[in-house]
C-alpha cells in the first residue's frame, strides 16, 4: 500500500516539478521585464532565517528567542545575520506540509554520526526504501550506521544502499517517534510525522516531514514562552507561520530536500514540547499569514527592543526599499517615526528612557558591562578569521589609506573603537576597530556582535541582575567608551546597551507587553509591520 502510493506521489512530484522549472523561467522573465521598468516593488519571498538568528533557553529575557540569529555555519540562507535576495513569485505549490531537517545535538552539525529511533508508544515503526515504496523491516527500536557503502540497520546490512529511507508509525499510532541519539531543551525530542534518514559520505541527514500547522505548535513555545499573554502568543503564530511560508518555495537542504533545519538559522523546531497554550494560540490563528501588496512578508522577529525598532539594513544585503513594512519607531503608543543613525541622537535616546515603552519593564531593556583590554582583544582576534570567512567583504582591513578584503591572523591590541554607522534605529552597522598591527572596518550588526561580545564579562540589566555574556553581543544598540588606569593607560571598554536581538520587526517582548494592555493580536502586528494584511495562506495558491 505505501510503496503504491509513494509512487504516484512520486511521479506527481516529478510532473509538478517539470512544470515548475516552465513556471520559474516565466516568472523571472516578467520579474526581469518588470524590474526593468523601474518599478520599486517587493521582490517576494523566503527570508534569510534568522541571523542566522539570529541568533535565538527561550526563557524571553535571559536568552533571546528570536528566529534570526544564525549559527556559525555557513552556506544556507547567507551568512549569519543575513537575509537572502528575495525570489519574485510565491511557491509553486502548496500541500499542507513541511521538511524539515534535523541537527545534532546543541544544533551543531547537520550530519548525525549514526541515528537512533523508537516508536513513542512501543509499537513497532515501518522501514520503507524512499525510492521503490517497499517495506525493508520493522520494529519499535531502530539503529542505522553506515560503514563504507554499506548501510546497517540494527546491526544487519542491507543488500543495497537506498537513496534514502522513510520511516512511519503504524497507522492510527499518534504518538510519534523518539530521536534517541539527539538531546534538546526538553530531554528526549518526540516527533511527528514521518522520518527519513538519508545517508551521506559523512553520516546521516534526518529529515522530518509532518504538517506545516503542527509544525508551528512546535516552532511558537520554542521561539516565545507559553505562560505570555494569549494575544501575543497568537501574534507569534502568525509571525511563525508567515516566516516559515516563504520557506517552501524551493529546498534550503537540496540533497535531502528540506525546506528548513531545525535550529535559529531558520526557527527553532521542538526544543521545547508543545504546550496548550502555544497550540491553542496556532488553531485560532489557522492558516493566517501577513502580506503586503499581496505577497508573504518577511516577518522578523526578536527579543527585545532598546525602545525603537530598526529596518533590515543591519544585514548585508538589507534593503529597506523591499521591505517598506520594517520601519524605524518607537515601541510605544505614540509609534512614531524615529532616526537614531546619528551618534548624538543615539546617545541621547539611550540615556532617555522611556516608562511608556511597550518593553521598559524587561530587563534587557538596558544594559551596562565592561570588558578588560585583553579579553576583548582576544575576543576580537578569535571571532576575526570566521568572520571574515562568512563573508570577506564584510570584514575590511586598512593598507596603504585604503581598506581592502584580506584576511589576517590578528589586529593587535585593541587601540580603538569607533562607530562609523548607525541604522535608524541605532543598531551599529559599519565600525571601526584600531589594532597594534591592523586597523578594519566591520560591517553588519551581526559581525558587530560577534566580535566585540562580552563572553566571560559580566552584563548588569536595568533590574540590577546580572549575567554572564555570551559570544554574541545582546544588541548592537550599543555606545562603546575606553577607560583608562591610573596612569591614563587604556585598559578596558565600557559596553552602554540596550534591547536584546537584532531590533527588526516584531519585539517579543514588547508584543507581551501591548497583549497585557489589551491588545489584540491584529492590532500588534499591524504596529510592528506597517500596512500588511492578514491573508489566508490558502487564498495564495
Amino acid at each position: 500500500m505505501y510503496g503504491n502510493e509513494y509512487r504516484r506521489n512520486s511521479q506527481e512530484a516529478l510532473k509538478k516539478a517539470k512544470l515548475g522549472l516552465l513556471a520559474i523561467g516565466v516568472l523571472i522573465l516578467g520579474a526581469l521585464l518588470f524590474y526593468g521598468e523601474g518599478q520599486g516593488q517587493e521582490n517576494g519571498l523566503s527570508p534569510g532565517s534568522v541571523e542566522t538568528a539570529e541568533e535565538t533557553g527561550k526563557a524571553g529575557e535571559s536568552e533571546e528567542p528570536e528566529k534570526s540569529e544564525k549559527p556559525e555555519e555557513e552556506g544556507k540562507a547567507g551568512e549569519p545575520g543575513e537575509p537572502e535576495e528575495e525570489p519574485d513569485s510565491l511557491p509553486l505549490s502548496y500541500d499542507g506540509s513541511i521538511r524539515v531537517l534535523l541537527k545534532t545535538d546543541n544544533y551543531e552539525k547537520e550530519l548525525h554520526e549514526m541515528v537512533e529511533l523508537s516508536s513513542a508508544s512501543g509499537q513497532d515503526l515501518a522501514v520503507y526504501d524512499g525510492e521503490t515504496g517497499e517495506m525493508i523491516d520493522s520494529g519499535n527500536l531502530l539503529s542505522f550506521v553506515k560503514e563504507e557503502d554499506t548501510l546497517f540497520l540494527n546491526d544487519e546490512p542491507l543488500a543495497a544502499l537506498p537513496e534514502h529511507l522513510v520511516i512511519q508509525t503504524a497507522e492510527g499510532d499518534g504518538a510519534g517517534i523518539a530521536l534517541d541519539c539527539v538531546k534538546r531543551g526538553h530531554g528526549t525530542p518526540i516527533y511527528e510525522g514521518t522520518m527519513e534518514v538519508w545517508p551521506a559520505e559523512e553520516g546521516f541527514y534526518l529529515v522530518n516531514e509532518l504538517p506545516f500547522e503542527t509544525y508551528l505548535k512546535y516552532v511558537v513555545p520554542s521561539e516565545m514562552p507559553s505562560g505570555y499573554a494569549k494575544e501575543a502568543l497568537k501574534a507569534q503564530a502568525v509571525c511563525a507561520r508567515t516566516y516559515a511560508c516563504k520557506q517552501l518555495q524551493s529546498y534550503d537542504f537540496p540533497e535531502c530536500r528540506a525546506h528548513v533545519d531545525d535550529s535559529v538559522s531558520y526557527q527553532v523546531y521542538n526544543n521545547t514540547g508543545a504546550a496548550e497554550s502555544t497550540s491553542k494560540a496556532v488553531d485560532e490563528t489557522s492558516g493566517l499569514i501577513l502580506t503586503y501588496k499581496g505577497l508573504p512578508v518577511t516577518a522578523y522577529y526578536f527579543s527585545t527592543s532598546c525602545g525603537a525598532t530598526g529596518t533590515e539594513e543591519i544585514w548585508w544585503e538589507g534593503n529597506a526599499a523591499l521591505t517598506p513594512y520594517l520601519s524605524a519607531k518607537t515601541v510605544d503608543a505614540q509609534g512614531e517615526a524615529v532616526d537614531l543613525s546619528g551618534e548624538e541622537a543615539f546617545l541621547e535616546f539611550l540615556e532617555r528612557e522611556d516608562p511608556d515603552c511597550f518593553d521598559a519593564d524587561i530587563s534587557w531593556y538596558r544594559w551596562e558591562a565592561q570588558a578588560d583590554l585583553d579579553t576583548l582583544t582576544d575576543h576580537v582576534n578569535a571571532a576575526l578569521k570566521s568572520r571574515y570567512l562568512a563573508n570577506p567583504e564584510a570584514v575590511l582591513t586598512e593598507e596603504d589609506g585604503s581598506f581592502i578584503s584580506r584576511e589576517i591572523e590578528s589586529i593587535g591590541r585593541i587601540q580603538g573603537i569607533e562607530v562609523l554607522e548607525r541604522n535608524a534605529g541605532g543598531a551599529v552597522v559599519k565600525l571601526q576597530i584600531r589594532g597594534s598591527e591592523h586597523t578594519i572596518h566591520v560591517m553588519t550588526e551581526y559581525n558587530v556582535r560577534a566580535l566585540l561580545n562580552l563572553e566571560g564579562c559580566m552584563i548588569v540589566r536595568r533590574d540590577g541582575t546580572a549575567v554572564e555574556g555570551t559570544s554574541l553581543l545582546p544588541s548592537a544598540c550599543v555606545s562603546f567608551t575606553p577607560v583608562f588606569d591610573e596612569e591614563g593607560k587604556l585598559s578596558a571598554w565600557k559596553f552602554e546597551g540596550g534591547g536584546y536581538g537584532h531590533g527588526v520587526g516584531l519585539s517579543q517582548n514588547g508584543a507581551n507587553g501591548m497583549a497585557k494592555q489589551g491588545m489584540g493580536y491584529e492590532e500588534i502586528l499591524r504596529f510592528y509591520y506597517t500596512g500588511v494584511e492578514l491573508t489566508a495562506i490558502t487564498d495564495l495558491w
